[in-house]
């Protein structure tokens, strides 16, 4: 379903562009590639997941230098770079206990605020979880301006 809204949005803007003023389309863009560029720290984050649960399940200890480790094993240039959309290296972050997650600052560079996207790699417990970043908000960002640009509520639940 998101892929779908993705592919409409930039009809949709379009549509927009010719019924409403300049300073709400200005705004919409601005929400609009807001919203691509947390979906690209997505992807990463969710790349970055993947390898280093590969590599916790033969060594059991998170590097030393994430970055290091990003471009030792990294399949996309993003990722390898470490560098996050708005130009802040992504972190390896420890939680409560044996905790690990993978976390982009976000817009405003700032670790620990509302804006980072982030995804766990392993639970307080030590045990290897799944993480999908925040594309469930993502999703919701993206209905949500659909809603502002047609004035309709496209709900997907």
């Amino acid at each position: 379903m998101s892929s779908l809204i993705v592919r409409l949005l930039p009809l949709a803007l379009l549509a927009f562009f010719f019924f409403s003023g300049k300073e709400k389309i200005t705004n919409i863009g601005i929400q609009a590639r807001d919203i691509a560029l947390e979906y690209k720290a997505s992807i990463d984050i969710q790349e970055m997941v993947k390898m280093l649960r590969l590599s916790l399940i033969d060594e059991p200890r998170p590097p030393r230098d994430f970055i290091a480790f990003l471009e030792e094993n990294a399949a996309t240039s993003r990722a390898k770079r470490g560098i996050d959309p708005w130009g802040s290296e992504y972190q390896l972050a420890k939680t409560f206990g044996q905790g690990l997650k993978i976390r982009s600052c976000g817009p405003d560079r700032e670790c620990g605020t509302d804006d980072d996207v982030e995804a766990e790699v392993r639970n307080e417990d030590g045990l290897l979880v799944g993480g999908g970043g925040s594309m469930d908000t993502i999703e919701k960002k993206i209905v949500s301006l659909l809603d502002n640009l047609t004035g309709k509520n496209h709900d997907t639940n």
